[in-house]
């Protein structure tokens, strides 16, 4: 029988006597947060048990024991109490959820990114370690995985540029993205390049960095990140999506929430003398926090208006390179058509001198040709850009 573990001089115990039974998981984990220092024994001998599991799984990673995943969340919502006894815990979870995510049940690597996620909301995985491995971790099979990793990342580094730009954190993954890119897994580089684009689209990575690591996606040796680097520098990232409100609307609303409190208080700017008092006070402080929070999305969506074609740094080699892709292209018609289209729209925007292009676009021109006024368009906004 389990002796009774003591806590602390003047603290509850659980279990006492030495014929009780030991602590069910739950009840041990709301105890441990209440009086870690009491129950430091129990939390090591359970973390020691846990250990020759983890290595047990290491080595047979297609079976899990069945009290593997019940220890591994008990340790991961305890770990913030123990950093020193827990400090290989992170490193040790991430190695065999990236090593072995292949081979390990789909129940194990869900509970193992919900660990590693819970431990760096505890402040024990650094921001940028994590990403990078759920980055690198795109490239799994399991299709529910992927959609995990994917809002995290999405989510995690929105909430890390949330008060300031971590520009740090910012250039250190769009580089990580950039090797993702040339790798021979399809699919980790392109939930990578999803997640970019849906974080410019988001205003979170709308800058001159993210726009050209996307259109390094042009040449890239995957056929179906190619269309999605087009569509992008083409403009499909802002049009709006169902379901969701579109920025404009979330302005106005926030105009009309300034134009209400200033109607309460009786001012233009909210002050009004003769209408002291805490309620006052209390309004003219929403008020000032309303203020700024419209000026800040302002701000944003006057930097939005910009396309990213016009964020490119070098757009005559871009376009260059572009055409001599489409030159030795084999892809089928509507692909080509997308080249043609952001050709004309890079040699409109940014005045270029592409002298063989309007040669080749005479081979298409012909009354039977298919899409012909979509040719026709393509060409006149060569002269005259709408984007300028």
């Amino acid at each position: 029988p389990l002796k009774c573990v003591r806590a602390r001089a003047g603290s509850f115990c659980p279990w006492p006597g030495s014929m009780a039974a030991a602590p069910s998981l739950a009840t041990l984990q709301n105890l441990v947060r209440r009086d870690p220092d009491g129950y430091t024994e129990e939390v090591g001998r359970r973390l020691r048990h846990f250990q020759s599991l983890l290595a047990l799984v290491e080595q047979q990673p297609g079976s899990s024991p069945a009290d593997f995943l019940p220890l591994l969340s008990f340790v991961s919502h305890i770990a913030a109490c123990f950093p020193s006894l827990m400090a290989d815990l992170p490193e040790g979870l991430g190695r065999l959820l990236e090593e072995r995510h292949d081979v390990l049940e789909p129940a194990v690597r869900r509970a193992l990114l919900q660990a590693l996620v819970l431990l760096r909301n505890r402040g024990m995985v650094p921001p940028l370690a994590l990403l990078q491995r759920c980055f690198r971790l795109f490239r799994c099979r399991d299709k529910t995985l992927r959609a995990r990793l994917y809002a995290y990342v999405v989510t995690d580094i929105k909430t890390a540029n949330r008060k300031a730009r971590d520009q740090p954190l910012n250039r250190a993954l769009q580089n990580h993205v950039i090797h993702i890119l040339q790798e021979p897994s399809s699919v980790g580089a392109k939930y990578a390049l999803r997640a970019m684009i849906e974080l410019y689209r988001r205003q979170v990575w709308r800058d001159a960095k993210t726009v050209n690591v996307i259109a390094s996606a042009l040449f890239c040796p995957h056929p179906k990140l190619r269309i999605a680097a087009l569509h992008f520098l083409l403009g499909a990232h802002d049009a709006p999506r169902d379901g969701e409100d579109s920025e404009e609307e979330e302005l106005q609303e926030a105009r009309g929430a300034v134009s209400k409190l200033r109607e309460q208080l009786g001012g233009k700017d909210g002050s009004h003398e003769s209408r002291p008092g805490r309620c006052v006070n209390k309004k003219k402080r929403k008020l000032q926090r309303a203020m700024r929070s419209t000026k800040s999305r302002g701000k944003a969506e006057a930097a939005a208006s910009f396309a990213a074609l016009h964020l490119l740094h070098d757009p005559f080699t871009l376009a260059e390179k572009l055409f001599a892709e489409l030159r030795r292209s084999s892809e089928r018609f509507e692909v080509r058509l997308l080249m043609i289209n952001l050709l004309s729209r890079l040699v409109g925007a940014h005045r270029l001198q592409l002298p063989n292009f309007f040669p080749y676009l005479q081979r298409y021109l012909q009354p039977h040709q298919r899409d012909i006024t979509m040719l026709l368009a393509y060409l006149v906004q060569e002269e005259t850009s709408p984007l300028l």
